[in-house]
């Protein structure tokens, strides 16, 4: 999922989820995208945090879909490992896995955090589960 040397830093916030940071995410793994806007149109607080972004392209050659779903340990309580775990998964294990999952369009990690970005599941009537509901 990641094309080595060109990795932009991992966002410690949703404020540092601009579309610079997604754009650099966005184009390390899919070369040509930018990114001029992204707006959060959820946000989930748990031991993830998870958000739905809207994405406006100024060049988008893969086609990619422009409400994502990013994967993150935000909050103060968050569980970091278990987005890096995840992050690991599609970087490492899902491309020679044949296991149903949602399509990942960029999956990093460091040595304690990750993120995620996938197809929003959302748009398509899935429901996320809420730790505040």
């Amino acid at each position: 999922m990641r094309a080595q040397g060109s990795e932009p830093g991992l966002p410690e916030c949703l404020e540092e989820v601009t579309a610079a940071w997604l754009g650099a995410a966005l184009g390390s793994t899919h070369p040509g995208t930018e990114v001029v806007d992204v707006a959060a149109s959820e946000v989930i607080h748990g031991s993830l945090t998870k958000v739905g972004l809207d994405v406006t392209y100024a060049a988008n050659p893969a086609g990619l879909a422009e409400n994502l779903y990013l994967k993150a340990a935000f909050e103060d309580h968050g569980i970091p490992v278990s987005v890096r775990s995840e992050a690991l998964f599609y970087d490492v294990a899902r491309p020679v896995v044949d296991v149903v999952a949602p399509a990942c369009v960029h999956a990093a990690h460091d040595d304690e955090h990750g993120v995620v970005l996938m197809e929003n599941l959302l748009t398509s009537g899935a429901t996320m589960s809420d730790p505040t509901r």
